[in-house]
């Protein structure tokens, strides 16, 4: 069986990354194709498939899986997503 990494590009993330502010302006602006080289020149790894899943997708997804755990270090407090939980590790 053959593992493939995963890149996942969390949204809220964005500004605190240069690579991540790329990539997000380079799907925008040109598309996966324009993504997908974007990813290979900041990372040296070839990128040989890909798959564009959105919100809805991804979370079939991890209900196929039988849910993801999670560890949330420091509690999040996000008014703005109204997303609030505290540290420890989150079950799915």
């Amino acid at each position: 069986m053959e593992i493939s990494p995963i890149l996942l590009e969390p949204q809220h993330l964005a500004g605190q990354s240069p690579h991540l502010g790329m990539i997000n302006e380079s799907f925008h602006s040109g598309g996966i194709g324009c993504t997908w080289k974007t990813v290979e020149t900041l990372t040296g790894i070839r990128i040989d498939h890909f798959v564009k899943v959105d919100f809805t997708g991804f979370k079939g997804m991890v209900n196929a899986v039988g849910g993801v755990d999670v560890c949330v270090p420091p509690p999040i407090n996000d008014t703005k997503a109204l997303l609030h939980l505290p540290a420890g590790w989150r079950c799915g």
